[in-house]
């Protein structure tokens, strides 16, 4: 633009907009605007000279406020540290839907999981179906489909509350939470045709069990198939078609000062999925994510209120692909020199000579093999990036359909979720396939893993009183196999006096030789006892041990004195029926 076509049109009374591409917008003359006003209207600046469009400076690249994209103010997924994660889900079958719901908990990332319709019998163990990151509480029914649970996190530390059980679908689960005494969870699911006001009583029979205590936090949670209820104003929906049941279900909800959290639909436009509390004021948050089943919704419900769990440490693993094995030979061969000098020229105990060969067999192995710290993954290895790719885009087709209500909207939806439920029970079986392929070993690994549920020492009773924490499990176990072993009695003094019938047995030298060849039988992939020392050392480094073990087994069987680590034991208490 010329400077004789700018100051023609800076002095019209019209309205302009710049030609530049790179501008585009509306500019107002003097006179159009302020032709009645005294304001200087007089421009300092001189007029721009006249150049190229293809010439004019561009928006800038990068500034210290990006414009971004106008995106809706989703609240995030992940929860704050402190935050106790429900999710309420309706699982319909989870035989068919274990990629699913393993997916789903993975990307929701929930502490606590309370599941209907679980469609499952004494046939089938929890680890076939659940992440093996979950310990699971769960009352199956008796006939087909129906069925309930409680998933907890296994570093939680949770109880199963047989006290509350009654004859309908519903378990109770009792969780430690930090700062107060404990989260009473409930698990309940109504048949769609269970017209009996009979069965909610029962449920009413159980809340009326639940001693009164002040720092006990109560949520139950389900599937209730009562949709026609309004929950802001406590009442029945005009037109209801369960009027009495409906009613029935308020009162037992104001009668118990219980609170309704769930306030978006869960299936074709009703709540039926509910979250009750007794302390409402500690949800930060109530959400509902795309559901598994024919529930087009999972209530997702943080509480602000932080859960006892148990710390598991890292463990370190050595790398054994990148060992030194010359040096860690040669270290082993000179440690073993010393001891054998401390035991032939000094006063050494036996418990000295070992303490001696412990530590210096780690310090050995600390210098010549790699070591990283690993913790234990809550995540299932089979679950890629490209699938929670898939998750996040139907979390986005739920929240546009969601918003929109079109038809082709929630179309789109399901056809994501169809995606989503195909690709992930494939990436399942490709990881299954794959596992078992490997090795012999990591095949039987995994089919005994769907065998049986590792789900630790279950809750103990003791006096009376229910015993959670694995300190107390360990006292009372203990407690039980002390009674049940022999205690001996001093040996009488006459026995001794008699005379011997058999000569006594010749000295017992042990050999080198003989304890090489033990030390080269061992099976590399034992696990170590309570010393720390690997199989896989004493029989990479057999040669070089020898000498040192026989020192001190010989001092050890002549003196009557074994070390305190030989004393030990890890004990795995194994449940055996009769």
């Amino acid at each position: 633009m010329g400077s004789q076509t700018y100051e023609y049109l800076g002095n019209s009374s019209v309205m302009w907009i710049c030609p530049s591409p790179s501008c585009g917008l509306p500019n107002y003359s003097a006179g159009s605007l302020f032709s009645n006003g005294n304001i200087e209207l007089t421009n300092s600046f001189s007029s721009l000279p006249s150049v190229d469009d293809n010439n004019m400076p561009r928006s800038p690249l990068a500034a210290s406020s990006p414009i971004g994209k106008n995106k809706p103010n989703q609240p995030p997924l992940n929860p704050k540290k402190d935050n106790l994660r429900i999710m309420v889900v309706n699982c319909q079958g989870l035989r068919t839907k274990k990629e699913s719901f393993a997916a789903c908990v993975d990307n929701l990332n929930p502490d606590i999981v309370i599941g209907t319709e679980s469609w499952l019998d004494d046939s089938v163990t929890n680890s076939e179906v659940f992440p093996h990151n979950l310990v699971v509480y769960r009352k199956d029914r008796i006939t087909h489909a129906g069925g309930v649970f409680i998933a907890i996190r296994d570093n939680m530390i949770g109880t199963h509350v047989t006290d509350l059980d009654c004859d309908c679908e519903l378990t109770w689960t009792q969780i430690q939470i930090v700062g107060c005494k404990t989260i009473l969870l409930g698990a309940f699911y109504r048949k769609p045709d269970q017209n009996d006001e009979h069965y909610l009583a029962k449920l009413r029979d159980s809340l009326s069990r639940i001693k009164p205590d002040k720092g006990t936090i109560i949520c139950l949670a389900g599937d209730f198939n009562l949709g026609e209820i309004n929950w802001p104003s406590l009442s029945t929906a005009q037109g209801c078609k369960k009027p009495t049941l409906s009613r029935q279900l308020l009162d037992i909800v104001c009668d118990f000062s219980l609170e309704q959290m769930v306030t978006e639909p869960t299936r074709k436009g009703n709540i039926l999925d509910l979250f009750l509390t007794s302390h409402p004021s500690l949800v930060s948050r109530s959400i509902v994510t795309p559901g598994i089943s024919d529930h087009d919704g999972i209530p997702l419900i943080d509480m602000e209120t932080k859960p006892s769990v148990e710390k598991q440490k890292k463990r370190k693993i050595y790398l054994y692909k990148k060992i030194d094995l010359e040096g860690l030979k040669q270290e082993i061969k000179t440690l073993c020199e010393n001891i054998t000098d401390m035991a032939n020229t000094t006063s050494s105990s036996v418990e000295d000579l070992w303490n001696t060969f412990k530590d210096g067999i780690h310090a050995s192995m600390d210098a010549n093999i790699p070591s990283k710290m690993v913790g234990k993954k809550h995540q299932s290895p089979w679950i890629s990036p490209r699938i929670k790719r898939l998750l996040r885009r139907k979390q986005r087709a739920y929240n546009k359909a969601r918003k929109s209500n079109l038809t082709e909207d929630w179309e789109n939806f399901k056809k994501q979720r169809k995606m989503v439920k195909t690709e992930t029970k494939k990436a399942y079986w490709e990881y299954v396939k794959g596992t078992c392929l490997e090795s012999p070993k990591q095949f039987w690994s995994f089919i005994n893993k769907m065998k049986k549920d590792n789900t630790g020492i279950s809750t103990l009773r003791s006096g009376g009183n229910l015993v959670s924490e694995n300190i107390q499990k360990a006292e009372v176990l203990n407690t039980q196999f002390e009674s049940v072993f022999t205690k001996e009695r001093p040996l009488d003094p006459s026995l001794t006096t008699l005379k011997v019938l058999y000569p006594n047995i010749p000295q017992i030298n042990f050999t080198t030789a003989g304890i090489v060849k033990l030390l080269k039988n061992q099976k590399e992939n034992k696990a170590s006892g309570p010393d720390n020392i690997p199989a896989k050392i004493l029989k990479i480094a057999a040669d070089e041990i020898g000498p040192a073990l026989t020192v001190i087994f010989q001092k050890s069987l002549d003196s009557a004195t074994p070390p305190n680590d030989w004393l030990l034991a890890n004990i795995s208490p194994i449940y055996k029926k009769g």
